[in-house]
């Protein structure tokens, strides 16, 4: 079963260097395709992230939310 994280917007003063290591470190293990999807969080698409397990998934939307950035299942969902 593959675990999967959807990343729907972002809260003004998100830290988008932060953001694109912490997804490069979380998820894709690609500094360019991190960079890539967190342009795309930019631009108010949605991303679906992929995690080895449950665990992983957690430990990154933890840090995701605490740089600026919104989560399926979090409050306060928005663009800016």
């Amino acid at each position: 079963m593959m675990i999967t994280l959807d990343v729907t917007g972002w809260r003004k003063g998100l830290d988008v260097v932060a953001l694109i290591k912490a997804v490069q470190l979380h998820s894709t293990g690609s500094l360019a395709k991190s960079k890539i999807l967190v342009e795309d969080i930019l631009a108010g698409k949605v991303i679906t992230l992929e995690f080895q397990n449950e665990e992983a998934r957690e430990k990154f939307r933890k840090e995701a939310n605490a740089l600026g950035a919104v989560c399926q299942g979090d409050v306060g969902t928005g663009f800016g």
